[in-house]
């Protein structure tokens, strides 16, 4: 007989099975350990990838299910059942095993005779491994072991367990209950006493992951989730009472303070009016068991008192998630919030600067949000990464503007729970500058408001250019303004339309030497080569209307991290051509990025003169902008990362 059975249980866990097995695999105690892996009808490679394993290991196994049951409970139940070792234990197909802990606790529960014993487990989130559920016990009897592990520990899946005690007690996972199955079944053991210990080692490797396909059902939380915990409690109230212990007394407040965070986090308003009744009938009837126990961060208080008072209105708007934007400049985040309307209360901390702001207000918003959105990696995001609060998650948004200032060297990372980039690119010019740990950063592309442009044409639009923002220097406008001359070489029909401010009403360029002399090297430009009536300075431009009369928008800049005015142009069926700046090519197709300005000149005038080359290429490339920048797909990523980060 082997000294101990590992049940892993497995769903579509093909990036990290394999992980987990080796960690179990790869050491010198095959006669000692025996892996069972149980796998919940995988629709990915997991189980190509287990057998491929199992032909060089024979202490394992696979057992395919023919469909899927949604939870851990029916597989870790097929797992006892086909098991063959004296002790069983559990592994989730994310984690890992430390095999030379795991063999030392399970020879200490051999010498000792133990039906049962619990350690605690390393979790590892990104870069850091922090224990988690250790606790000081002397075991001088069975009960005081089994108050110590229930009030202190949560019930993970590291407890060793004998597997005739689970056979001779009829102990099984109760597969009715999507969560809460595990604290019924260590209640299932506690109450045959078992003959345990608590042992100050661990074996289990935790891994915090934030993969949004793969959801656990911890990580939804509507009505059925609530409902299975209100009837766990119960069951293992009374349960314990055979062994004279009270769960409510032991556990009932962490319980609860985790059922509210996972309400505020996880529900998205999906918890019905009954259900909530349900909630708040529990919560009244045992309010003796939280009163003096249950500690709340005041974001907490509002939900639980309406729980309390059974104020169902009153909950859906105080446990709807709270969204803070917060930063100088927010243009382009407030198109978004009206997308996120439905599942955020949102409010706006907008700074006078960089680095200036009403601290007072600030400082109010701080104490409301849930979720605080920096836009702009400047003064916002030092002040909120040195105040944020430990249930409250950051979010950073970076454009290539930052990279210019030195706010990112004082920003306090360990408070950040991910910085959004616009691409690749970018996102190594962040981490290398500012020192960013590299698994907080996320690639989200900026967005295009596709559906405020109506693809009006006015006359004959091909013969006008457009660049719009032309300012500082680097935008390039004197190669604009080369191209143009070219171009009227060919045709004098050609106009060139400068679209945003003019550089003499912003004072900092109107201020600066380098920058004011560029631009006058520009208006010698037009000039000596008679453009005068050839470049329209048209200023600013409602952008619903801006691409009327334009035939081609130019991106002739030195450096972008984006660009936005190329991807809006072809949106608006206006072909856009660019420079090659670094980081284009993670942006925008090949087909449209030039290495000069003599071909970008033959391309649009081959295209001038070709309509059907115009409209193929346009088609091709509007396509590929609305597939991969339109607001509603940034709008759903944008969710989606918001979901991640709640888990962390």
């Amino acid at each position: 007989m082997t000294d101990i059975s590992i049940i892993i249980t497995t769903y579509n866990a093909q990036k990290t099975v394999k992980k987990a097995l080796l960690s179990v695999l790869n050491y010198f105690y095959h006669d000692k350990i025996e892996v069972l892996v149980i796998d919940d009808f995988s629709t990915d490679k997991t189980t190509l990838i287990v057998e491929d394993i199992a032909k060089k290991y024979s202490n394992l196994r696979l057992i395919k299910l023919k469909k899927n049951c949604g939870s851990p409970s029916k597989p870790r139940n097929i797992g006892i059942n086909n098991a063959t070792g004296r002790y069983i234990t559990f592994l989730d197909g994310d984690d890992e095993i430390n095999v030379d802990n795991l063999i030392n606790m399970v020879k200490h529960a051999k010498m000792n005779n133990l039906d049962c014993i619990k350690g605690y487990i390393k979790v590892i989130k990104g870069t850091e491994i922090f224990d988690m559920n250790r606790i000081s016990c002397e075991n001088k009897d069975f009960l005081e072991v089994i108050r110590n592990i229930i009030s202190q520990q949560s019930t993970t899946a590291d407890i060793i367990v004998k597997r005739d005690f689970l056979n001779i007690n009829n102990i099984r996972f109760n597969s009715e209950y999507k969560v809460g199955e595990d604290t019924l079944f260590y209640a299932d053991i506690f109450i045959n006493n078992p003959n345990t210990e608590y042992f100050d080692s661990f074996f289990y490797y935790n891994h915090k992951r934030t993969e949004i396909e793969n959801l656990s059902s911890t990580q939804i939380y509507h009505d059925k989730e609530l409902d299975n915990h209100i009837n766990v409690w119960n069951e293992v109230e009374n349960k314990f009472k055979n062994i004279k212990l009270s769960y409510f007394e032991l556990r009932l407040h962490v319980a609860v303070k985790n059922t509210i965070n996972s309400i505020i986090f996880y529900s998205d308003g999906q918890i019905s009016k009954k259900c909530f009744s349900k909630f708040s009938d529990f919560l009244n009837e045992n309010i003796n068991y939280l009163k003096d126990k249950l500690t709340l961060h005041k974001r907490y208080e509002a939900v639980y008192d309406s729980i309390i008072e059974n104020d169902y209105e009153k909950f859906l708007q105080v446990s709807k998630k709270r969204l803070l934007i917060a930063g100088y400049d927010l243009k382009f985040i407030k198109p978004v919030l009206k997308y996120l309307d439905d599942d955020y209360n949102i409010q706006i901390d907008e700074w006078e600067g960089h680095d200036s702001h009403d601290e007072q207000k600030s400082n109010e918003l701080l104490n409301w949000a849930d979720f605080i959105f920096c836009e702009w990696l400047l003064g916002n995001s030092v002040w909120y990464s040195q105040r944020k609060m430990k249930h409250q998650k950051l979010i950073i948004r970076a454009h290539k503007f930052e990279l210019t200032r030195d706010f990112g060297n004082q920003v306090n990372y360990k408070h950040v729970n991910k910085i959004i980039v616009v691409n690749y690119y970018y996102l190594e010019l962040f981490v290398n500058k500012f020192k960013i740990p590299r698994q907080k950063m996320i690639v989200l592309s900026n967005y295009v408001e596709s559906n405020i442009y109506s693809g009006t044409k006015n006359g004959d639009f091909k013969h006008n250019l457009a660049i719009v923002g032309y300012i500082p220097k680097w935008k390039g406008l004197l190669k604009g303004l080369k191209i143009l001359k070219m171009l009227i070489e060919h045709d004098d029909k050609f106009k060139l339309h400068l679209i945003g401010k003019h550089y003499n009403e912003v004072d900092w360029i109107w201020n600066n030497p380098e920058e004011r002399s560029y631009f006058q090297e520009c208006e010698n430009f037009i000039k000596e080569n008679h453009l005068e009536d050839s470049v329209i300075v048209q200023g600013w431009t409602e952008r619903s209307n801006m691409f009327n009369n334009i035939g081609y928008v130019l991106s002739v800049s030195d450096i972008e991290s984006f660009h936005l005015a190329p991807a809006e142009g072809l949106v608006d069926f206006t072909l856009a051509f660019l420079l090659n700046w670094d980081g284009v090519e993670y942006v925008y197709p090949q087909e449209i990025i030039f290495d000069n300005i003599d071909n970008i000149k033959d391309m649009i005038l081959s295209t001038y003169n070709d309509d059907f080359k115009y409209c193929q290429l346009l088609r091709a490339m509007r396509n590929y902008i609305i597939t991969e920048f339109d607001i509603e797909k940034f709008v759903f990523k944008l969710k989606q990362t918001l979901k991640k980060i709640a888990l962390n």
